[in-house]
């Protein structure tokens, strides 16, 4: 008996399910909160767009009211602006949790960044934050949707930027990995580092490690890149601030 015991211990009956891994099991509870999370998304989108139908018709019925002259119409104008603004938020998000769909076009990696760095450098300053440029010329080309990559490359920037209320430096670079022929951008700022422990739950969705609006933004960049065929990682060294390291492959290499 004794021994039927040990035996049954350690084995299961015909038609009994395998244990579940504790580790699987809690990813498997991930996504299943993942997906439920995606169709709350799109529900919410959805009730959201039928409240800026409205505001944007009436916006309209405003503008066709007031006389040009009238300064209230610049009112109007600015809640027409941005209620359409939203609606482009609302469809870029969207489109994210869908996958992506959006055509992408071939383009240079480092003029895609310069232009990002030039809508930043206000805000750079009033914070006191030195914005330092390391961009390769002539790399290869890369396919790519623009408008999303510069949303994850917008959430890495401006997160690094609210890492650091009392100034610093952000240093953007791009470079080649001759190693594996990728195309490789860096982020690096002077924030104090990410904890250790916070690494692996850093591109979760919600991750609380760094302030990001509806805690979403280090997760869609993750996913941006991966849509792309790349890979993001992050590096945390004490009295050298963080690093976000992306690499992608060239357009010749898809």
């Amino acid at each position: 008996m004794a021994d039927y015991h040990q035996e049954r211990k350690g084995s299961k009956l015909p038609g009994e399910a395998a244990p579940i891994d504790s580790q699987l099991r809690d990813k498997l509870l991930q996504i299943d909160r993942w997906v439920a999370g995606a169709k709350l998304y799109r529900d919410i989108a959805h009730r959201l767009n039928s409240h800026l139908t409205g505001i944007l018709t009436y916006a309209h019925f405003l503008l066709n009211e007031i006389p040009r002259s009238d300064p209230k119409r610049e009112y109007a104008e600015t809640i027409l602006k941005e209620a359409n603004n939203c609606r482009e938020i609302i469809a870029q998000f969207q489109e994210f949790v869908r996958g992506g769909t959006a055509e992408t076009v071939i383009t240079d990696l480092s003029e895609v960044i310069e232009k990002l760095i030039f809508l930043l450098e206000r805000k750079a300053h009033m914070q006191n934050v030195k914005l330092v440029k390391k961009l390769g010329k002539g790399l290869p080309h890369i396919a790519l949707n623009v408008a999303q990559v510069r949303d994850a490359f917008w959430n890495l920037m401006t997160n690094a930027l609210e890492a650091m209320p009392g100034g610093g430096s952000l240093t953007i670079e791009t470079t080649i990995d001759k190693a594996d022929n990728l195309l490789m951008v860096e982020f690096t700022d002077s924030a104090p580092p990410i904890p250790q422990k916070d690494m692996p739950n850093l591109f979760e969705p919600f991750s609380a490690v760094r302030r990001q609006q509806a805690g979403l933004g280090l997760y869609s960049t993750y996913w941006i890149i991966k849509n792309l065929g790349g890979t993001i990682e992050a590096k945390s060294k004490p009295g050298r601030g963080n690093t976000f390291i992306i690499k992608l492959p060239p357009a010749d290499k898809l």
